[in-house]
């Protein structure tokens, strides 16, 4: 059925637009669980021709016309659209803001805002930061994102700043409460504030030593709820932290027929049967591509039942994160594994492990999928929360920097993250670790078509279980934290293996473009990218010389933008960031390198450290020995593979298995001390998977000897 991809486009492009509040499925930002597996179940509809086709099979066979899926999904629109121009809303409107004086750290001045802005309110509605089910805030329960911006860049090292979980805020919340006539409320709270429900006030009493409650009588009508609250309690670093108080908390609750639970707030009722209409049509349009989905996995039923035992079991196993994580990575370890050494799953199957692997590991270390981590003073993950914060705030795309000194795009990619998957960083790191596992799966795709020896076979296991340890492990732990690089990894992961092969234009140019996007994400790794474009544009120029131009073409314009960027907004031309020649990065200048040449002991002193990082040959904390051990893993089984491509007289493999080393040789002069490992993280990586794609069946395509053909090497 040629409509089979729009229909899904459609229906895709229909669930993520917004909608009240009222639905459970209501659009962007995708923060709820039920829409964010709506959303996991409707995509592979778009990534596979395989379900596509059993779907227009399964609408033919019910004789199910395309004007009919066509009209159904209008329909949907058409009350999406109606619920969103309501206004209509569940919760109480909640608007939120931080008395503190911004720290005098540099940072931007957003403008002013009587409620702050938010990603679970991205179209600015409600006159309010976000809407809230229930006023039930606990100490760690508040996920308020605009405090992860530089104005509350509060060095707590430093004596007399606020410490940064408990910096002062104010809140106001309103709406009409949906409990029955005569029904008290009661308000447990840390801070202080009042109350007006109808015509009664009441005031919130200073309570910073211990937690307080009041009780609070209805109006003699329904009426409107409204709470002023705030919280200050004066807490700054070099005090006695035992003679501070709790932190902020308010719960708003009501007893009835003697059980206590949060407030809610109600909503009408009309249109609380239209979002239930919109959302049954919604699960019935998924529920109908049900069977299409078992079709496609059922033979790999046994694996993935195998699967999900494991996962349930580390996933509820009574132990500390890091056990449970390790688990987790283990089974799926073993699942990838099966998959080399057995029966490869589908791809289908393939895309479910990865992304129940990736939600269960990130899952162990979050409190929730709303859950916003506050990050830490003085790091690079506040500053880049802070200007994707800064996109939101402004609607600009300057992004907190006229002329970028932080790395270009990895503010855009925040902002992404954020405004797809909400306020709360557990979603949009799942996905990205998802997408890390799914990249080292498709290493191994189509080695079911060839034999070859089960020696080679058990070396392409281990480096793939390396790489899934080191997702599960390391990358994980990079992802949550917010620092910039595992984008690269992503995509290095996708993109080289096309690049390597030249199979196709397709995948030459999704190569490039996705290299030139983690050029700008990561401009210290351009050595190591244009040595994989030179590679790819000599093995295939002669076959497929207009797509490598195309591709060339579209990797410049992206890796231009930047430059772009600093000549619009700050009339500089800088290529990509300042920072790049800011000593603190060029560790190893020319004149130091003459200097160690020379003898001179500082400069000795400088190059051995740099070198001893670079080749894993440094003091190293406890945590850090499993990922240093799977990087001197990659590093040894590239050695070999290499050391038997040369006996072997491979030579078309050996320039591809150097592209490690470009990677690499940015640090003879660039610094590496900072988050070590993670600048030369993608250098082992790129090691584990050149090593896999020169061990797997085909090679990479080179010029022969007669004009236009290109061969490929026996392995």
């Amino acid at each position: 059925m040629m409509q089979a991809i729009p229909l899904f486009l459609a229906f895709l492009a229909i669930l993520c637009f917004p909608s009240a509040n009222l639905q459970i499925f209501d659009g962007l930002p995708i923060s709820r669980l039920p829409e964010f597996a709506m959303l996991v179940l409707a995509a592979p509809f778009l990534l596979f021709r395989e379900l596509r086709v059993r779907q227009a099979d399964f609408w033919k066979r019910w004789k199910i016309r395309p004007a009919w899926l066509w009209i159904f999904l209008a329909v949907i629109f058409v009350f999406k659209i109606a619920l969103f121009a309501s206004g209509e809303h569940s919760g109480f409107a909640g608007c939120y803001r931080s008395g503190a004086e911004p720290t005098a750290i540099t940072h931007e001045e957003l403008p002013y805002r009587e409620c702050e802005r938010s990603y679970e309110n991205l179209f600015v509605r409600y006159s309010a930061t976000r809407l809230d089910e229930t006023i039930w805030f606990g100490p760690d329960g508040w996920n308020l994102v605009f405090l992860n911006t530089n104005r509350y860049n509060y060095y707590e090292w430093e004596p007399g700043n606020i410490p940064r979980p408990r910096i002062p805020i104010t809140a106001r919340w309103s709406g009409y409460p949906d409990i029955a006539p005569g029904i008290p409320i009661r308000i447990e709270y840390a801070g202080e504030g009042t109350v007006t429900w109808g015509d009664v006030s009441v005031v919130l009493p200073p309570a910073y030593a211990e937690t307080a409650v009041v009780d609070i009588n209805p109006p003699p009508a329904n009426s409107p709820l409204a709470i002023e609250y705030s919280f200050d309690d004066g807490s700054r670093s070099g005090q006695d932290e035992d003679a501070w108080g709790p932190r902020a908390s308010i719960k708003v609750s009501a007893a009835e027929n003697g059980i206590v639970v949060p407030l809610p707030a109600r909503s009408a009722a009309l249109w609380r049967i239209l979002a239930l209409l919109t959302d049954g049509m919604i699960l019935l349009w998924i529920v109908a591509c049900l069977p299409s989905l078992w079709h496609s996995i059922r033979r790999d039923l046994a694996g993935l039942i195998a699967f999900s035992a494991g996962i349930v079991v580390f996933s509820f196993l009574p132990a500390a994160p890091v056990v449970r994580g390790i688990g987790l990575t283990i089974v799926l370890a073993a699942i990838l594994a099966a998959h080399i050494l057995g029966r490869p799953f589908r791809g289908i199957s393939v895309y479910f492990i990865a992304a129940a692997a990736g939600f269960a590991i990130l899952r162990v270390w979050s409190s929730g999928a709303g859950t916003v981590l506050l990050r830490s003073a003085g790091n690079d993950p506040l500053s880049y929360e802070s200007q994707a914060y800064s996109i939101l705030a402004t609607a600009s795309l300057r992004g907190g920097e006229s002329v970028f000194e932080y790395i270009p795009a990895y503010r855009y990619v925040k902002f992404l993250e954020h405004a797809l998957f909400g306020d709360g960083n557990m979603l949009s790191a799942a996905v990205s670790l998802a997408a890390f596992f799914g990249g080292v799966f498709g290493l191994f795709r189509g080695m079911e078509a060839h034999g070859f020896p089960k020696l080679r076979r058990f070396l392409l296991a281990g480096l793939g279980c390396g790489l899934i340890m080191l997702g599960g492990y390391y990358v994980a732990g990079i992802i949550r934290e917010g620092l910039s690089e595992y984008g690269t990894w992503i995509l290095l992961l996708w993109a080289l293996p096309g690049m390597y092969a030249a199979a196709a234009p397709g995948a030459i140019l999704a190569g490039a473009v996705a290299l030139s996007i983690a050029y700008t994400i990561r401009p210290n790794q351009i050595t190591g990218i244009l040595w994989i474009f030179l590679l790819t544009a000599l093995g295939s120029w002669k076959k497929i010389g207009k797509a490598i131009l195309l591709a060339g073409s579209l990797a410049l314009g992206i890796a231009l933008l930047p430059l772009v960027h600093n000549l619009y907004f700050g009339g500089q031309w800088v290529p990509a960031a300042v920072s790049g020649g800011m000593s603190v990065n060029l560790v190893l200048l020319p004149a130091t390198w003459m200097a160690f040449l020379q003898g001179d002991p500082a400069a000795v002193a400088a190059v051995r450290e740099q070198m001893g990082m670079l080749f894993l040959i440094t003091d190293a904390p406890r945590s850090m020995w499993p990922t240093l051990g799977l990087m001197a893993a990659f590093g040894v089984c590239w050695v070999g593979v290499a050391a038997y491509s040369i006996a072997r007289k491979k030579w078309s493999v050996l320039p591809w298995l150097a592209t490690p080393v470009l990677f690499l040789a940015i640090h003879l002069v660039y610094g590496v001390s900072t988050y070590y490992p993670r600048h030369i993280v993608i250098g082992y990586l790129c090691m584990a998977v050149t090593s896999i794609l020169v061990l797997s069946p085909g090679g990479p395509a080179v010029p022969s000897a007669e004009a236009g053909a290109v061969e490929l090497p026996r392995t």
